[in-house]
């Protein structure tokens, strides 16, 4: 039989669409199962809903998270015969859409990329799904670049991500001088931003891939138990885009082609629903730098936030309950010497309990304060102080603290969405107050 060019471009196009989604089953099971705890109906971290305490039964809970993990596997093995899985593409998204609504903190940025990609393999033909692949990667590299454009990731954030390199490599940064630092630190935006648009652009675009897999593998390198000892859903994210960029955009010798035999009003109807996702994809992620966006659900990974939440202890947590709170001290740090105040570190706990950190945003610690309030009548010995940082100027910051449950309830009306957690936290050897 003779294959005209379109046909072995559609025959190509299935053939990655098959890799891609084999990726995002797998990469999905493996990140689900290092932060198995996370998905669980558990009790040992605040579950903090999106709709004010909704949480689903036991052993709905355990079905649901069944289901999720049964979508994935059947994503691979159908990956592996050939076939666009589809039904089991939409048991995974209503499952893990209904698993998130439980629990914000599910809202990891490597689980709603997943998400995205399963529903447009489930409700689009390959070409207009690997479009759109391409269209939220060069998105993701330059939203995220442009969160590390300020002077705070350029000392702060920029100089322990690049220490982690150093000491992977076996490198001595203190050897570096400090403007040869800065200028390796301000590569690291300016790199992805260059990804991102190499990638747009059809004839630069293998080798920003081929480059994209260098910039990985040192992410990992970095975050690796030689570098920051990140946790493995970190490094598995990072794995998954390497072997994407190596996939689509290496390996294939031909990556996107249109249709000759479609239609012309058809082509035109598909030409306008494929350009409102397009928009949608390079806009969406402007409602962060106005307030209104999750950091991770605009992109801002690894950088700095404007405004911090910290939690801190008026005395030490034997003094507030015997089990205050129910995992080992990691999660505590002085920072006045050994009379305090201590410093609950919100996102050392999440580890700790789920092995995933914690979402960055003042909502999610606001909630987790008001939980251990709630479930240790501690409103008094617990400070909630909210920074607001100069991003241009790091020296540059206001800080209000919030005590008592008056002040912490009129703080939590800030937020649209819920700031508290359903009950299995509180129920926990705990009771309502």
């Amino acid at each position: 039989m003779t294959n005209y060019p379109n046909q072995q471009a559609d025959s190509d196009q299935l053939r990655q669409l098959y890799g891609l989604q084999f990726l995002v089953a797998l990469f999905a099971l493996a990140q689900i199962g290092t932060s198995y705890q996370l998905w669980l109906p558990q009790s040992q971290f605040p579950q903090v809903p999106v709709i004010h305490g909704f949480v689903w039964p036991g052993a709905l809970a355990w079905t649901l998270l069944g289901v999720m993990v049964l979508g994935l596997l059947g994503q691979l093995i159908d990956s592996l015969r050939g076939q666009l899985s589809k039904r089991f593409s939409l048991l995974f998204l209503l499952s893990a859409g209904s698993l998130l609504l439980e629990d914000q903190h599910r809202a990891q940025p490597w689980m709603i990329h997943y998400l995205w990609i399963s529903l447009w393999i489930l409700i689009g033909p390959p070409r207009r799904t690997l479009t759109l692949v391409l269209v939220l990667t060069t998105s993701l590299y330059a939203y995220s670049a442009i969160s590390k454009a300020n002077f705070m990731f350029l000392e702060q954030h920029g100089q322990v991500i690049l220490s982690g390199l150093f000491r992977s490599l076996s490198l001595d940064l203190n050897r570096i001088p400090e403007t040869i630092r800065r200028l390796l630190i301000a590569i690291f935006p300016v790199g992805e931003f260059l990804l991102a648009i190499g990638l747009l652009i059809p004839g630069t675009r293998r080798l920003a891939a081929c480059l994209s897999l260098i910039m990985h593998g040192l992410l990992i390198l970095t975050f690796s138990s030689r570098g920051l000892n990140h946790e493995w859903s970190v490094l598995l994210w990072n794995g998954f885009f390497l072997f994407q960029a190596f996939w689509l955009w290496c390996l294939p010798k031909q990556v996107l082609q249109l249709k000759n035999d479609v239609p012309e009003s058809s082509q035109l109807r598909y030409d306008k629903l494929l350009i409102c996702w397009i928009v949608f994809f390079w806009s969406f992620p402007l409602l962060r730098l106005t307030g209104h966006l999750d950091q991770w659900l605009g992109w801002s990974l690894y950088s700095p936030r404007a405004v911090v939440v910290r939690v801190l202890l008026a005395k030490p947590p034997t003094q507030i309950a015997d089990n205050f709170p129910p995992f080992t001290n990691d999660p505590y740090r002085w920072i006045e010497g050994d009379a305090g105040p201590l410093v609950f570190v919100s996102d050392r706990w999440s580890i700790n309990q789920l092995h995933v950190p914690l979402n960055p945003e003042p909502r999610l610690e606001i909630a987790v304060a008001w939980a251990l309030c709630e479930k240790y009548n501690c409103w008094e010995d617990l400070i909630v102080v909210v920074e607001q940082r100069n991003l241009m100027s790091p020296t540059d910051r206001k800080a209000e603290q919030f005590t008592g449950q008056t002040e912490l309830k009129e703080l939590r009306r800030q937020f649209l969405l819920p700031t508290q957690s359903n009950h299995r936290f509180l129920d926990n050897n705990g009771q309502h107050q």
